[in-house]
C-alpha cells in the first residue's frame, strides 16, 4: 500500500524511465517543500510523503485510477533504476516502497527525509538571496536539479542550508552533524567546474554536469551525494538514540511487545514520582498520544520521538507571517515554542545522560517531575491556544 492506493509490478504499465524519475524527485521535493511549509504556518500536521504524493497525483489527473496508473509506472522504474545514482536511492528509501532495503545502518525513514528537504529548501534560499553571483533563483534550482543531471552547488550554499536546517535540532544532534559533514565537505569538494565535469565521464547514464554559481570558480559539492551523506549520519545519531531510549523503556514493558499500554506507562510513572495524582498520569498519557481507552497503546518510538524530535513546534512559529498586531501572536507563539523547546531539550539531556544502573529511573527525571507537568501542558493546551490565534489571525486575511 502507498498512500492508500495498492501499487503493483504487475499489469501492462511500462517502467517509467530514468529521465522521468529524475523529474519526479525534483517536483515531488519542491512540492512536498512548500506544503510542509504551509502546513506548519498553519498549525497543522505535515503530511507524510506517500499520502502527499497520491494527493498531488490526483488533484493533477482528477481521477485516482490514472494517479494509480502514474504511480505503478514510478514503482516499477525505482526497481529497475533506484540504485544508478544518490538521487534516486534517497527517493526510493523515503517512499518507502522498498522495506527490506537500506541505506545505511539503522534505515532511512522520515526524519532524515525532513531534514533533507529542509537543506534544499534553505540552499535554494541561499542561492536566490545572491544571485548575481550563484545566477539562479530558487525555482531554478529544482528545475535544474530535475533535468537527469548532477548538479554541482558552490559549497558556501550548502553550507549555509544545513546550518539554516540545523539551527533548532538539539544542541547534541547539531554538534555532531557539524562535526561529520565538515569531514564530508572536505573529502567531496571538487575544486573546478573542470573537475566537477571530468568527476562523471565514466557515468554513461548521465547526460552531463551542470555547475551553478561558476562565477565563484572553486569548491563545489555534488548536491546529492551530499545528502546522501548527511542522511547516513542522521539515520546513525537517530538509530543510536532509539537504542539508548529503548533500554529504559523495556524496563517497564512488561509483555515485550513494544509498546506501552497503559498499566505500564503508569507503572513507569509511579516509579518517577510516587506522589503523582491519577488525573497527572491520566494527562500526560494524553499529552504524550496515548488514548482515554482501556486497550490503548502507545509505541515506544513514538514516545521517544516525542521527547526528541523538537525543531518543527519551533519552526512552525518562525514561519507565522502575520502583520500589524498579528506580530504579537508571532511573538507570543516564538517564546511558546521556545519554552516548549527548552522542557524538551531538559528531559532529553536526563536520559541520554543516565548510565545503565539501578538508578536509571532517578537520573532519568532528575527530579524534574514538574518539567514533565510543564511539558504537558505546553504542549497539549498552549500550543493549540497558538494554534487557534494564529487561525483567528489569518482569517481576515483571505
Amino acid at each position: 500500500m502507498f498512500g492508500g492506493l495498492n501499487l503493483t509490478t504487475k499489469g501492462g504499465q511500462r517502467p517509467m524511465s530514468m529521465c522521468f524519475l529524475y523529474r519526479v524527485t525534483s517536483q515531488m521535493a519542491q512540492g512536498k517543500i512548500d506544503a510542509d511549509r504551509s502546513a506548519l504556518s498553519k498549525g497543522k500536521a505535515v503530511p507524510f510523503l506517500d499520502e502527499f504524493m497520491v494527493g498531488l497525483m490526483v488533484d493533477q489527473y482528477g481521477m485516482r485510477e490514472l494517479a494509480h496508473q502514474y504511480l505503478c509506472e514510478m514503482y516499477r522504474g525505482l526497481m529497475l533504476h533506484r540504485h544508478a545514482s544518490a538521487r534516486l536511492r534517497m527517493f526510493a528509501a523515503a517512499t518507502g516502497l522498498f522495506p527490506n532495503e537500506t541505506l545505511v545502518p539503522g534505515g532511512f525513514d522520515a526524519p532524515q527525509y525532513a531534514i533533507l528537504l529542509e537543506v534544499l529548501d534553505a540552499t535554494a534560499d541561499a542561492l536566490d538571496a545572491e544571485r548575481a553571483l550563484s545566477q539562479c533563483r530558487r525555482d531554478q534550482l529544482f528545475t535544474r536539479w530535475g533535468e537527469m543531471n548532477e548538479l554541482f552547488v558552490p559549497a558556501r550554499y550548502l553550507i549555509r542550508g544545513l546550518a539554516v536546517a540545523l539551527e533548532h535540532e538539539h544542541p547534541e544532534l547539531r554538534a555532531l552533524l557539524g562535526e561529520r559533514m565538515t569531514a564530508v565537505i572536505e573529502e567531496i569538494t571538487l575544486l573546478t567546474p573542470e573537475a566537477c565535469e571530468k568527476s562523471l565521464a565514466k557515468q554513461a547514464h548521465h547526460a552531463r554536469a551542470v555547475v551553478l554559481g561558476p562565477k565563484l570558480k572553486k569548491h563545489f559539492l555534488n548536491i546529492d551525494v551530499f545528502l546522501e551523506r548527511l542522511a547516513g549520519e542522521h539515520a546513525r545519531f537517530c538509530a543510536a538514540r532509539a537504542q539508548k531510549m529503548q533500554r529504559h523503556f523495556r524496563k517497564y514493558d512488561s509483555n515485550a511487545d513494544g509498546v506501552f499500554s497503559m498499566e505500564e506507562f503508569c507503572s513507569m510513572m509511579r516509579d518517577f514520582e510516587p506522589e503523582a495524582s491519577d488525573e497527572v498520569i491520566s494527562d500526560l498519557w494524553r499529552a504524550v498520544g496515548g488514548k482515554q481507552h482501556v486497550s490503548s497503546t502507545l509505541d515506544m518510538r513514538a514516545l521517544e520521538e516525542k521527547l526528541f524530535t523538537i525543531s518543527r513546534l519551533h519552526k512552525a512559529a518562525t514561519l507565522a507571517q502575520p502583520l500589524g498586531k498579528g506580530k504579537i501572536v508571532a511573538a507570543g507563539a516564538a517564546q511558546l515554542a521556545r519554552e516548549e523547546l527548552s522542557v524538551l531539550v531538559a528531559l532529553w539531556d536526563g536520559v541520554r545522560d543516565a548510565n545503565d544502573t539501578d538508578k536509571v529511573l532517578e537520573e532519568l527525571m532528575g527530579g524534574n517531575w514538574a518539567a514533565i507537568v510543564r511539558m504537558k501542558v505546553w504542549l497539549r493546551l498552549r500550543l493549540e491556544r497558538w494554534r487557534n490565534l494564529a487561525h483567528e489571525h489569518q482569517s481576515p486575511q483571505k
